[in-house]
């Protein structure tokens, strides 16, 4: 693998090992936007989350997120909400698939881009062990189209460097 076809590699698949943001969050889905307004009055006037999530039958499972990236919130219309918000702050109400909902964030672990550098053993590996499947592929095809086209399996083998064995006692 030359080292153009490795900075090719990275540039096609560096998400791969991009380490996205996280943040540790908390969501409360309303039935409607004004529902999601008076929570949300409430809750910037002190009051607990676990009294607002009580009234609307939720326990702490339900609302409390943890730590996620953007690709797994339920839409970019929330995951747009969820980040863009402060930590320790309420986000704004924002129409989601199943409701209107609010954010808070409790903690924000900053995202962290890879190198070439960083990633370059581990992309070389997966890259060599890709051409070797498809080597295997490849001779695997070669060697069942000759064995289609009538060829003898000794000159399989031979044209292929692979050994014949024969193994006596065996029916066919």
């Amino acid at each position: 693998v030359s080292d153009e076809q490795l900075q090719a590699a990275y540039a096609e698949r560096r998400g791969e090992y991009d380490v996205p943001e996280r943040r540790e969050l908390i969501q409360i889905t309303f039935p409607s936007e004004d529902d999601a307004k008076a929570a949300l009055a409430r809750l910037r006037d002190g009051t607990a989350i676990s009294v607002i999530a009580g009234e609307l039958g939720l326990d702490e499972a339900d609302f409390k997120l943890g730590k996620v990236t953007r690709d797994e919130l339920l839409s970019p219309v929330l995951a747009d909400a969820a980040f863009a918000t402060a930590s320790g702050a309420w986000s704004e109400p924002v129409r989601g698939p199943l409701g209107w909902a609010i954010f808070r964030t409790d903690a924000i672990e900053e995202g962290k881009p890879s190198t070439f550098e960083e990633v370059r053993d581990r992309l070389l590996a997966t890259l060599k062990l890709e051409l070797a499947r498809e080597q295997i592929y490849d001779t695997q095809n070669a060697i069942e189209d000759a064995r289609a086209g009538g060829e003898a399996l000794d000159a399989i083998a031979e044209r292929f460097g692979l050994k014949v064995r024969h193994y006596s006692g065996v029916t066919s």
